[in-house]
């Protein structure tokens, strides 16, 4: 069996989890609007829209036990965007204690990105 192409490898990959991916772009750029309203910061909510629209889809492709389509692709990515940008608010406010707003935004993408796949991981492993 010949390999796909370029193009049909790069089609099934931006169309396999769809509803995921726009959903987890929708809810970053609402987070990335609320936060910049009620804190006013620009690096934090960029930084929490990273991962909010990086990561989430990124989980539920290649780590997450089961795939979701439809709405329940949707209600999974706002459940687990709630998870995680609850972890990167924590994290981010407990780092600002001790850091620049900058390296507190960082701190919270790093250590978020890490416990959101450490959860997955479990996830996974004990769905087996």
């Amino acid at each position: 069996m010949p390999n796909p192409s370029l193009r049909d490898r790069f089609v099934d990959e931006l169309t396999r989890d769809l509803a995921v991916s726009l959903t987890a772009i929708c809810v970053a750029v609402a987070a990335l609007l609320g936060y910049g309203w009620a804190i006013g910061s620009t690096v934090g909510g960029f930084t929490l829209a990273m991962v909010l629209a990086l990561v989430i889809p990124e989980i539920h492709d290649r780590v997450w036990p089961t795939s979701y389509t439809g709405l329940a692709a949707v209600a999974w990515t706002v459940a687990a965007a709630v998870i995680v940008g609850g972890v990167f608010l924590a994290v981010e406010w407990v780092a600002r204690l001790a850091l620049a707003p900058t390296a507190a935004a960082g701190v919270g993408f790093v250590v978020t990105s890490a416990v959101a796949y450490a959860l997955a991981t479990v996830a996974r492993s004990s769905d087996r």
